[in-house]
C-alpha cells in the first residue's frame, strides 16, 4: 500500500506530506520503513490498534487502506470509521477497497484456492531461496495456515457502505470482479469525505 501512494505522490525529492503508516503488527511497519528508506522517503510508523488510535482530533487529511475494512466484522467496521471520522480534519478523505456481496456473513478460501495459493507461496519461495534462506515447505505450511484464517466479512451492497460511512459523503468510483488472496468476489472502489 505504501508503494501504491507514494507513486501517486509521484516527485518525492520535494514531498510536502508527512505520510504516516499504522499496523497493529510490527512486521508490515518494519517492511514500510524498509521500503521507505529504498526509495529515500521519510515516513513516521506508530504500531498501535487502528480503532484507537491516540492520534490527535482532526489529524490527517488522507487515509488510504486496501480491503481493510472487510477483514473485520460489522461492529470494528464501524469502530474504525468513527476513529477515521475522528482523526481526519473537515472534508479529508478515506481511499479504500472493499469487498461487495450478498454472501453468507463470512467468505473463507475453498480448500482448491487454498491450495493454488500454497502452491504459489512454496513455488515463489523455490525461486528466491538463496536470498530468503526459508525451506519452501515451511513457506507452503505458513501460507497454508494463514489462507485458513484468511476471512472477509462483505460489505453486503452499496446502501450497507453509505450505512457504515455515517458522517462521510460516500462516491463508489468503480466496482469490479477481483480474487484478492483466493478470495473472488465483487469489489469497489470507495472515497469517502468527512462532513462535519
Amino acid at each position: 500500500m505504501l508503494a501504491v501512494v507514494l507513486d501517486a505522490i509521484g516527485d518525492l525529492r520535494n514531498i510536502k506530506h508527512r505520510i504516516t503508516v499504522l499496523d497493529i503488527c510490527a512486521t508490515p511497519l518494519k517492511i514500510a520503513e524498509w521500503y521507505a528508506q529504498a526509495r529515500k522517503v521519510k515516513i513516521i510508523t506508530r504500531q498501535a490498534d487502528a480503532k484507537h488510535t491516540s492520534f490527535p482530533t482532526k489529524f490527517f487529511d488522507l487515509i488510504v487502506t486496501d480491503y481493510f475494512l472487510t477483514k473485520l466484522q460489522k461492529d470494528e467496521q464501524l469502530s474504525i470509521i468513527a476513529e477515521w471520522h475522528r482523526i481526519l480534519r473537515s472534508e479529508g478523505r478515506v481511499l479504500t477497497t472493499v469487498h461487495l456481496g450478498n454472501h453468507q456473513s463470512e467468505v473463507r478460501a475453498d480448500e482448491e484456492h487454498a491450495r493454488q495459493f500454497a502452491d504459489k507461496a512454496e513455488n515463489l519461495a523455490s525461486s528466491k531461496q538463496k536470498s530468503l534462506g526459508i525451506d519452501p515447505k515451511e513457506i507452503r505450511e505458513l501460507a497454508t495456515q494463514y489462507i485458513k484464517k484468511n476471512i472477509s466479512y462483505p460489505v453486503k451492497n452499496e446502501s450497507e457502505l453509505r450505512e457504515l460511512f455515517k458522517g462521510f459523503d460516500v462516491t463508489v468510483v468503480s466496482t469490479y470482479t477481483s480474487s484478492v488472496e483466493t478470495i473472488t468476489s465483487r469489489s469497489a472502489q470507495v472515497v469517502a469525505m468527512k462532513i462535519d
